[in-house]
């Protein structure tokens, strides 16, 4: 048998829960000790939940942060795509506006010298 000390304020504490529960203070610090040991278990089983937990995670931040990336570089694509076409469209607008100019003076000319020339 092993013999331990303890602070006054732990042996009253010890007195009174033995009082209370009417175990004899043996048994309450080896529930204490048992209880202390379990829970220890306890966590470390729970840490360990968590940690696989936190890789899982990490492996589902890493997918969404890849498939962001390729959101915004496929938006870019688009971006650039419709960026590109409507450049295009422009200049072709640009280019059918100075053709039917070019049209309307020639065909303004030709009324005129049709109708002037008798």
């Amino acid at each position: 048998m092993k013999q331990f000390r303890l602070e006054e304020e732990l042996i009253k504490i010890l007195e009174e829960l033995s009082k209370e529960t009417g175990k004899s203070q043996t048994q309450l610090i080896e529930e204490a000790i048992l209880y202390m040991y379990q829970h220890k278990q306890h966590n470390n089983l729970q840490l360990e939940i968590y940690k696989q937990e936190n890789e899982k995670l990490k492996i589902v931040i890493n997918t969404l942060q890849i498939a962001l990336t390729e959101k915004d570089n496929k938006y870019e694509d688009l971006k650039k795509t419709y960026t590109q076409m409507y450049e295009d469209m422009k200049t072709q607008y640009e280019k059918r506006i100075e053709e039917l100019k070019q049209i309307n003076k020639e065909s303004k000319k030709k009324w005129w010298n049709l109708l002037f020339k008798n």
